[in-house]
């Protein structure tokens, strides 16, 4: 079997919107349409940042449903008249409508479903919808071709959600690392945020949500401006915004505190930057963390459920921290700093580790490894 049986590939997710699962569908796109494999990129509904980045020979299909629970239909026709070798389903929502729609349409493809989270995490909160949720993906993911999880601990996890999945489940990380990144990260940065001014600058990344949990590392670089001169920069927009800024305003940090929003070209920020500091929860994946990797920025991570301490191997690439503890956050800011960019180089040699060609291949070798099982 090779990449010749594989000839057309459907990617099914929401939105383009920007966020990891969004970037992970952005980048396996385009690198299957580089390998010369048509690719579908099926959206329930057209939209976001992420659409001007898709190739222009990826076939974009609007199902034009505002919710998933409207997509079975348009997914079910969708099967019937494109017959696709392999389909990839990302977020669990859109996951379950194209189970059913599979099933129900008797496609012969391959479905794998990605599993972008830490689902125990990511559902365990109270609701029904979640409830709902944990119901429908415990009685319906098993039906799938396969799932892939982004890291041995979201695999782990997912294996424990859903019992009897465990040989269903392959490991294969987030395509991160592209040549867009390689080559915009040296462009020069929005001089109005003087990140070039001698300050020592600390940075990260995110939707400015409760689970990144950035309240903490604005305490901890609060408590290192103890000793000296900081500057923190968070790129990212969402509904912590205003908290987040009225924390740094009461310790004292404004002058020294941006919050630009989304950038296009975070990396650019990342390459000048001293050291890259990820506070989250928990992370399935965290784009971010390798990012900066690539930018040859020295890292830092909480020990959080999830991914992030496989990308840093257990610590040898970047310092682990407790999560929610700003002070053994600020000591391993000022430690980092004082290192300066000494492992640069293995730091982003690990990186090359999440290049969107290999993960493409990867999931190529998937599908080829399937179809060989069920045709035998």
């Amino acid at each position: 079997m090779n990449q010749n049986d594989i000839r057309h590939i459907a990617i099914i997710i929401g939105s383009m919107r920007t966020g990891g699962a969004e970037r992970a569908a952005l980048n396996l796109c385009n690198e299957f349409i580089s390998k010369g494999i048509r690719c579908d990129l099926v959206l329930l509904h057209r939209e976001g940042a992420f659409l001007k980045k898709v190739s222009a020979y990826c076939t974009v299909i609007d199902l034009k449903c505002p919710r998933a629970i409207q997509a079975f239909w348009p997914l079910k026709k969708y099967f019937k008249s494109n017959k696709p070798d392999a389909v990839i389903a990302i977020q669990n929502h859109v996951q379950l409508m194209t189970l059913l729609a599979w099933k129900s349409a008797g496609n012969k493809s391959l479905l794998v479903l990605n599993e972008q989270s830490t689902p125990s995490m990511n559902l365990g909160r109270t609701g029904m919808k979640n409830f709902l949720l944990r119901i429908l993906i415990k009685r319906f993911f098993p039906k799938a071709s396969a799932i892939t999880a982004v890291s041995e601990a979201s695999a782990h996890d997912l294996s424990s959600f859903i019992p009897g999945i465990k040989n269903r489940i392959r490991v294969i990380p987030n395509p991160v690392i592209t040549d867009e990144l390689k080559s915009q990260m040296h462009s020069d940065p929005n001089p109005a945020l003087s990140v070039e001014d001698g300050i020592p600058l600390v940075i990260s990344a995110g939707r400015l949500a409760e689970s990144k949990d950035f309240s903490v590392l604005i305490k901890a670089v609060a408590e290192l401006r103890k000793k000296k001169k900081l500057k923190l920069m968070i790129l990212g927009e969402g509904p912590e915004r205003i908290k987040l800024e009225g924390l740094a305003l009461k310790l004292n940090m404004k002058d020294d505190f941006l919050l630009p929003g989304i950038s296009e070209n975070p990396w650019s920020y990342m390459s000048r930057a001293d050291v890259f500091v990820l506070p989250s929860r928990y992370e399935g994946f965290p784009f971010v963390l390798a990012e900066a990797m690539a930018c040859g920025c020295p890292v830092i991570s909480t020990d959080c459920p999830g991914g992030s301490a496989e990308i840093l191997d257990q610590g040898k690439f970047g310092r682990l921290v407790p999560v929610g503890d700003h002070m053994e956050m600020a000591r391993a800011i000022e430690l980092t700093l004082n290192e300066g960019r000494n492992n640069k180089e293995s730091i982003m040699s690990r990186a090359e580790n999440f290049h969107s060609k290999k993960i493409a291949e990867a999931y190529i070798d998937l599908f080829s490894e399937l179809k060989d099982e069920k045709e035998y």
